[in-house]
């Protein structure tokens, strides 16, 4: 190897995992130390996926030695933390850190939690925080113990901040007494995924966040009462850099744009990037348009992406007419293909009238089989969808229709880097008798992770409860067959599944396990007799001293603000 070029190496090193990178070639030479590096910067547990034992290797090998050279740690849920425990103290220069964590709770293993991350957070080095949820426990651990350097908080999942108002213990029937105690003063910049917007909510991030200098939201709706009066929110002398994604489905209208918005920061803004992708007609009026920016004196730099279904102003300078003859105008550099986040309606649901740009752009794409839009079918006049990573689907009754597999199976061939697939349905011979169908081998092999579930049911008693799949006895088995080279397996345990497996769960895990030889971790949500088929299975979990294991809570909720929650095994191989 020490002949070939550096580029030739790096070509091969792709094919390894990068902690056995760095364990073989470390100190070989200064050629190999210049080259394996740069895979030290960062570090993500996420997409890597690890397999327990290689994570062990990286904890008790890697971390004392290289952990100074680490400055971006992605962490998975939390079966990592009290591994990381013991040497979180060699992350010395550590600067951003990605928390992928449910809300924090009051148990053990929510002890052990917060004590890793207020540990991170008093590092002078750490300067960014992402993490999955904004929830009051993590909101008083970063004002609590946050050092002063840490300055950006980015929160990752879709939210609505209107709920957390109404439920969360520690904020709610009297959220402004609280703000003393869970104010972030070091926060300057702020960035969130909103599937809800309404009047509370710069009420909440403006009085939460009193020095924030840049703020960014996605919307996905927007929800006004008329007789909200936003001019008494008290906008943080220091926001200055404003960053507005409107998503929603409803056309938005120059009138809510100003008024909800632009004019609430009282023309202190300097910076401000637009995103729109359905605007109404008056957006494509080019002195309607920049008119919108007639009360910002202090403004010195717009950008902006609009997209449309109304054909533009001639006096724009950038104008182009997409696939799915809808118009976007926009300025230079174009904002999707810069920004790290493309802000291109990544992520597209059911019953959408989905676009081609949208599926151009999209990385998860849920589709209702059995209503698929029309619109979906240009999917035949489209040569990749580059983007995409993520499918969720259902599958319709047995007698699906030709045109349904001809669909799915396009879309999946059309998708080079998908690799996630989301399985919502009550049958599980009808799943492997579809997938069949729907995968050729070339594309099942790229396949490593799989969730199956039932979706949400609603009953006359307006609590929202999950409705389970039903397994046959040679399931898991012929989805091996098919998926063969899964690294995530999770899915839903019901009533059969528990009486099978009551006292015998680790045959099953094993079965598991030489069914998918390459799964890292196997995800089981105990749906049907919580407890005791949790107890029962916790007690065979901890006998088997072969693998790993963590328990958490997930919650669910509805756009109605119904909420759930289901206890899950992680199971690490």
């Amino acid at each position: 190897m020490e002949f070939l070029p550096d580029e030739l190496l790096i070509i091969i090193f792709r094919y390894l995992h990068r902690f056995d990178l760095i364990y073989s070639f470390d100190n070989l030479n200064q050629r190999f130390q210049r080259i394996i590096e740069p895979y030290l910067n960062c570090i993500d547990l996420i997409r890597e996926n690890p397999s327990f034992k290689l994570f062990l290797h990286f904890s008790k090998h890697i971390l004392p030695v290289y952990g100074h050279k680490i400055r971006e740690l992605k962490l998975p849920a939390e079966c990592t933390y009290h591994l990381l425990s013991s040497y979180v103290q060699y992350l010395t220069n550590l600067e951003s850190l990605t928390w992928n964590s449910c809300t924090l709770r009051h148990d053990s293993q929510c002890s052990l939690q917060k004590q890793i991350l207020s540990k991170i957070l008093k590092m002078n080095s750490i300067s960014k925080l992402s993490t999955s949820t904004l929830s009051y426990a993590l909101a008083s651990l970063v004002t609590s113990f946050a050092s002063k350097n840490l300055t950006t908080l980015i929160v990752l999942d879709e939210s609505t901040l209107k709920y957390r108002y109404e439920s969360w213990k520690g904020i709610a029937h009297n959220l402004y007494s609280y703000y003393d105690t869970i104010q972030m003063h070091g926060i300057k910049f702020f960035s969130m995924t909103l599937r809800e917007f309404d009047s509370t909510t710069l009420t909440f991030i403006c009085d939460f966040f009193p020095n924030l200098e840049g703020l960014k939201l996605s919307i996905s709706e927007i929800r006004f009462d008329p007789s909200d009066n936003l001019y008494k929110i008290s906008v943080p002398r220091t926001l200055e850099s404003l960053y507005l994604e409107f998503k929603q489905k409803n056309e938005l209208s120059c009138k809510i744009l100003k008024k909800k918005f632009l004019d609430v920061f009282n023309n202190q803004l300097r910076s401000l990037t637009l995103i729109i992708t359905n605007a109404a007609r008056e957006f494509f009026d080019y002195e309607k348009c920049n008119g919108l920016m007639s009360d910002c004196a202090r403004l010195e730099t717009f950008q902006y992406y609009i997209r449309s279904h109304f054909q533009p102003d001639s006096r724009f300078p950038n104008v182009e007419c997409l696939l799915d003859s809808t118009y976007i105008v926009f300025t230079l550099p174009l904002l999707c293909a810069s920004c790290p986040v493309s802000e291109i309606q990544r992520i597209v649901d059911f019953y959408e009238n989905i676009t081609v740009e949208n599926l151009l752009n999209c990385d998860s794409l849920s589709i209702d089989t059995r209503n698929i839009p029309q619109t979906m079918f240009q999917i035949y006049n489209i040569d990749r969808l580059l983007h995409l990573n993520t499918l969720k689907f259902n599958f319709s009754e047995k007698s699906s229709k030709p045109e349904e597999y001809q669909f799915l199976s396009r879309l999946i061939s059309l998708s080079p880097n998908l690799n996630t697939l989301f399985i919502y349905d009550s049958d599980s011979k009808i799943i492997i008798e579809q997938l069949k169908n729907i995968l050729p081998k070339k594309s099942s092999n790229k396949i490593i992770y799989c969730y199956i579930e039932e979706s949400l049911k609603c009953g006359d008693s307006h609590v929202w409860t999950p409705n389970t799949t039903k397994y046959h006895a040679a399931f898991f088995y012929e989805l091996s067959q098919i998926l063969s080279n899964l690294n995530i397996l999770g899915f839903q345990s019901d009533e059969q599944f528990a009486e099978e497996y009551l006292t015998v769960f680790t045959t099953f895990v094993k079965d598991i396990k030489s069914y998918f030889p390459r799964l890292t971790h196997l995800k089981l949500e105990v749906v049907e007799g919580k407890d005791s088929m949790f107890n029962n299975y916790k007690k065979d979990l901890d006998e088997c001293d072969w693998l790993n294991y963590t328990t958490q809570l997930k919650y669910y909720q509805d756009y109605d603000g119904w909420v759930y929650n289901v206890p899950e095994f992680d199971i690490w191989f």
